[in-house]
This record gives C-alpha cells, structure tokens and sequence, in this order.
C-alpha cells in the first residue's frame, strides 16, 4: 500500500485480500473439490486430491475444486464468487486501486501485467 492512500483506500484493500485469503484456506477448497467428485461419482474418497492436509500448490488445488464442481450444484455459485485473475493479482500484489473508495463505491480493480 502507498503512503498516500486514504483510509477507505486501505480499508478496500484490506477488503481485497479478505477475498483472496478465502480461497488460501486449505481445507475449505479440499472439501469443496471431494464433495464435487462425490456428487459426480457417488462416492467419497477421502484421500482425493491429496487429503484434508494436502500440500497441494493452493492455484492447483482452487483449479481441481472447480473442476470437481463442474456439472454440480455447486458450480454456478463457485463461478460467481470466485474470480482467478482478480485472486492471483491480490495475492501476487499486482494491481492498482483507480478511483476513491466510499461505502457506496468501489474502485476499479486492474491487474497488472506481470
């Protein structure tokens, strides 16, 4: 964050890596991707994209969840909610805030080349 940021820029921010942080949450994605795979399968395999303590690289693990909910449910809901350009721009802090931050309005979010 820049020094010259208002506090409601930095409150956005903070917003931002809320959202981001969401899907860093190992366990939450694992179960989500073994309960995609139980709905397409019919069965649960506990073991399935490496166990609730998996050490799976956090992108791949948010692709397979998504993957797993392909034809499900829960697809559409996981579709709107999650944004992977938006995500890896927050957690690779690249991007830039344009516009001031207000409870009504947000800033655009543009990612940044890498």
């Amino acid at each position: 964050m820049c020094r010259s940021q208002s506090p409601n820029d930095r409150y956005f921010a903070t917003e931002l890596v809320t959202y981001a942080n969401y899907y860093e949450i190992d366990f939450p994605m694992w179960f989500l991707a073994v309960l995609g795979k139980a709905v397409t399968t019919g069965r649960v395999e506990p073991t399935a994209f490496g166990g609730p303590a998996s050490k799976i690289a956090q992108g791949s693990l948010i692709d397979s969840a998504v993957r797993a909910l392909s034809g499900t449910p829960l697809e559409r809901p996981m579709a709107k909610a999650y944004d992977p350009e938006l995500r890896n721009a927050i957690q690779h802090n690249n991007y830039k805030l344009i516009g001031p931050y207000t409870p009504r309005r947000h800033p655009a979010i543009t990612a940044l080349s890498a």
